[in-house]
């Protein structure tokens, strides 16, 4: 069976599409590599290679890029560097990154491999974990095979606004002519920055993907990278090369550090000591507050009982007293009634004893006492 030109797209769409779909899906909260893309590097006009989760698998046959890839782009896309040992895949010094831009010195228009001059680009897309959050860093680079010393233009670049390149923009204009740094750092714009320098660029790939806070633990971990990248099928690895990657790796401790980290452990000792014993008392002291916590609820329940029955010994005896004060009130207002009677009694009878005084001095009453003296000696001459 032959598959077409047709057949062939469609697959690497769909594994494209699977790849992103695992990109997705899940992920540790970090940036992690997404997609490589090349414009002008090497062979490849365009080429977009996709990572699954942080991880890239090449194959292929000998010569077909795969040391180009792991060796040259992806190592200079991380600092900038662009000296011959790191651009060499064999480790030697005799390619240059103007190798990968125009050939070989002594190439002709005739060889398979020639330009006259080209600006290329390399980029490494990265995601943050499983988010849709995106962060591209890359490089550009122009030369001229005639140029005196085989100088190379460098840029650098990141885009940090989640753009995508290839989805959202391009390095290249409508012509498909890779853009030089001043129409690219236009079309970025404030969605990121374009620095001129290798340092600069290191920096700012160190600050926006892995935050070193000391520039020399960056070169380390890149150090580390390339020393453990893949060998060459023509070098041999031998178990002191392992070693002596690892002693690098680690470098020694200086003087004093193993007594402040000796000093640290034991008193972490002491801490985790003190820890304990205090876990003890809390753990005592959580039995004495729940012992004490239940005889004050006990304390609590008999005064909320006592204090009902006062309450409602209370609103007896205010019950009493309000009747009392009742009848008090009554009493009072036939007391007072009574007193007025009393008053107006002994005005009258005051009154009435003046009037018989008066009457007893007139000669009305002295004559009514002669009579009743008069009949008394009649009444008694007559016995």
């Amino acid at each position: 069976m032959t598959l077409g030109v047709r057949d062939l797209a469609t697959g690497e769409e769909l594994l494209v599409e699977r790849l992103e779909e695992l990109n997705r899906r899940s992920g540790a909260a970090r940036w992690r590599p997404r997609r490589l893309i090349l414009i002008n590097w090497w062979l490849f006009d365009e080429q977009v290679f996709h990572f699954a989760q942080g991880r890239l698998v090449l194959h292929g046959r000998n010569a077909s890029g795969k040391s180009t890839v792991l060796a040259a782009a992806i190592t200079l896309v991380l600092d900038g560097n662009k000296s011959p040992e790191r651009m060499d895949t064999f480790g030697g010094r005799g390619r240059s990154v103007r190798y990968y831009l125009v050939g070989d010195p002594d190439a002709t228009p005739e060889s398979a491999f020639y330009h006259e001059s080209r600006t290329g680009y390399v980029a490494l897309e990265f995601q943050y974990g499983a988010s849709a959050r995106t962060l591209t860093v890359g490089v550009g680079l122009y030369t001229h095979r005639n140029r005196p010393g085989g100088e190379v233009d460098f840029w650098g670049f990141s885009i940090e606004d989640g753009r995508r390149l290839g989805v959202d923009l391009a390095l290249y204009d409508e012509q498909r002519v890779p853009l030089s740094w001043r129409a690219l750092a236009e079309r970025i714009g404030m969605g990121g920055r374009v620095v001129r320098s290798v340092a600069e660029y290191k920096r700012l790939v160190n600050r926006l993907v892995f935050g070193f806070p000391d520039e020399a633990d960056y070169d380390d971990l890149l150090s580390l990278l390339l020393q453990l990248r893949s060998p060459k099928l023509n070098k041999d690895v031998r178990p002191s090369d392992v070693c002596e990657t690892l002693r690098t790796a680690l470098p020694p401790l200086e003087e004093g550090l193993l007594d402040q980290v000796s000093s640290t452990i034991e008193r972490i000792d002491d801490c985790l000591d003190r820890l304990a014993e205090t876990d003890e008392q809390a753990r005592a002291a959580r039995a004495v507050d729940q012992a004490l916590g239940n005889y004050l609820n006990y304390v609590a329940q008999e005064a909320a009982v006592k204090f009902d029955a006062a309450r409602a010994h209370r609103r007896e005896v205010e019950a009493r007293r309000d009747v009392l004060e009742a009848h008090l009130t009554t009493e009072r207002a036939r007391h007072r009634s009574r007193s007025a009677l009393h008053e107006r009694v002994r005005q009258r009878l005051a009154v009435v004893e003046e009037e018989l005084r008066t009457l007893q001095a007139h000669e009305v009453f002295r004559t009514e006492e002669d009579l009743g003296r008069a009949r008394e000696e009649l009444a008694r001459a007559r016995q």
